[in-house]
């Protein structure tokens, strides 16, 4: 969609001149870019049973599934760790009697130190890497204290 506002934009910019070149153009390239950047973010399956793993069991067709995963974009997780550390810290400092709605701030992860930061993301970008194969005991101790260190701030 944005592709093919700029390229509107642009349109609009030579005063209809081109035709709307600049429109196909940009949603042309707005497209390929979505294709070609969605196949980061992770892996799509489809086929039928899954074992226990969540691996697909061809011969077994119990129904079709469409499986997506691992992630391996390193900003996904910052996101998601950033977000149950806002609920972590609303929920922790929230009266238990409270009959307000909660309300969250924007953002926790920016507030960590750089040293803390720091770890985390090495803990992190280890976990991602670990992620197919299973990921360490010792991989999960660095991230747990990581967040533990962050809770406590």
């Amino acid at each position: 969609m944005s592709g093919a506002a700029v390229g509107v934009l642009a349109d609009l910019g030579v005063g209809g001149l081109s035709l709307g070149t600049a429109t196909a153009l940009g949603a042309g390239l707005g497209a390929a870019a979505a294709w070609f950047g969605g196949q980061s973010l992770a892996k799509v399956r489809t086929g039928g049973a899954m074992d226990w793993k969540g691996r697909l069991l061809p011969f077994f067709g119990t129904g079709t599934f469409l499986t997506m995963g691992p992630v391996k974009n390193q900003r996904y997780a910052w996101v998601l760790l950033d977000r149950a550390l806002v609920h972590a810290r609303a929920v922790r400092d929230r009266s238990h009697a409270s009959r307000a709605s909660l309300s969250l701030p924007a953002t926790r992860v920016t507030d960590l130190p750089e040293d803390l930061r720091a770890r985390l993301a090495k803990a992190l970008g280890a976990i991602l890497a670990e992620a197919s194969s299973g990921v360490r005991a010792e991989t999960r101790e660095r991230f747990a204290a990581g967040i533990d260190a962050a809770l406590s701030r």
